[in-house]
């Protein structure tokens, strides 16, 4: 089993061998949803709050990774700029 760690290592120096959803939209998230036979309406809603609140605050294109080793599944959401670390200290309904 790979620690959370080992998982930005190998994000961050592109070997990662996670699946990417580049261009993500509801669509795009409900095929992967069924893809991976979830059956879970819960995760569905949560996986879809994620995105929603990534895209909100992030002002740029998400992307979203994964996947599956042994009984883990890995869901990675990355921000191309830095755009969630400036706008959620600015964001009025947070503070």
């Amino acid at each position: 089993m790979k620690s959370i760690e080992d998982i930005f290592t190998s994000i961050f120096s592109n070997n990662h061998g996670l699946k990417v959803i580049e261009s993500l939209t509801d669509e795009n998230l409900f095929k992967f949803y069924l893809e991976n036979s979830f059956n879970s309406q819960d995760l569905l809603i949560v996986l879809e709050e994620l995105v929603i609140n990534s895209q909100e605050h992030a002002k740029s294109e998400i992307v979203f990774m994964y996947g599956r080793e042994n009984d883990y599944f890995t869901i990675v959401l990355i921000d191309k700029v830095a755009g969630i670390h400036t706008t959620i200290p600015n964001n009025s309904r947070l503070q």
